[in-house]
């Protein structure tokens, strides 16, 4: 070998293992995320939530997280992000270092949307109802019709009475039938519908003019007759 001729000073060096952070969607159909992995990660970096509780800082990538738009049945809405499944530790504000590939998951509610379900006299003056509307009535409940009362089948079910207004000496009033939308609209029956938005049915009256028996008697006995004792059927 060939000695040195001055002192010398040998560096080590090494180069940090990064890894791939996957970011996947933990309730599928719930909501999407930007994107699906952030490569080259280095050892050692925080991965902790960022400006707002649906961004993930992932080494100076922002993975952003949004929820699905809504339906006339669901209403959907950002969680929170997991660690490794959908049950695992949530990832905070504060961080957590990376040891490790590793799936981060971005947690969705889904809520069914509820309604209020209007209820309306269709006559006016010929008949009342017992409630006015029903509210919280989730998408798909069933409404029935039997008579005059309506069911609207909740987790605790809810009845609402139809009662005639109380006859007069010229009118008489009933019930007729149930109603959506208006009172020419779809009949209510036993068979039901279900509830797919906000919606008003109509309690709907029947009015009929009273008729009345008129009577045609004789004064005085055996002074006259009269060709009739009695008309009947006559409307006041």
């Amino acid at each position: 070998y060939k000695a040195m001729a001055q002192n010398i000073t040998l560096y080590a060096k090494w180069t940090i293992n990064t890894y791939t952070i996957t970011i996947a969607v933990g309730q599928s159909g719930y909501g999407s995320v930007n994107t699906t992995s952030v490569t080259a990660v280095p050892y050692g970096t925080t991965i902790k939530v960022g400006s707002s509780a649906n961004i993930l800082s992932v080494n100076g990538t922002n993975v952003t997280a949004t929820a699905t738009a809504a339906t006339a049945q669901y209403s959907y809405a950002f969680s929170k992000w997991t660690q490794s499944s959908t049950t695992g530790t949530q990832v905070t504000s504060t961080g957590f270092t990376v040891t490790g590939a590793i799936t981060i998951y971005a947690n969705f509610t889904r809520t069914t949307n509820t309604y209020t379900v209007t209820i309306a006299v269709g006559q006016s003056g010929y008949g009342t109802v017992s409630s006015s509307s029903v509210t919280a009535v989730p998408y798909g409940t069933k409404i029935t019709a039997s008579g005059g009362t309506l069911t609207i089948a909740k987790s605790a079910a809810v009845t609402v009475t139809a009662t005639a207004t109380a006859q007069t000496a010229q009118y008489s009033y009933a019930f007729s039938k149930w109603t959506q939308s208006s009172t020419s609209g779809t009949q209510v029956t036993s068979t039901g519908f279900t509830v797919t938005g906000a919606i008003t049915i109509y309690a709907n009256f029947t009015r009929s003019t009273r008729t009345y028996t008129v009577t045609i008697a004789v004064g005085q006995s055996g002074y006259g007759t009269v060709s009739s004792t009695s008309v009947t059927a006559v409307p006041y």
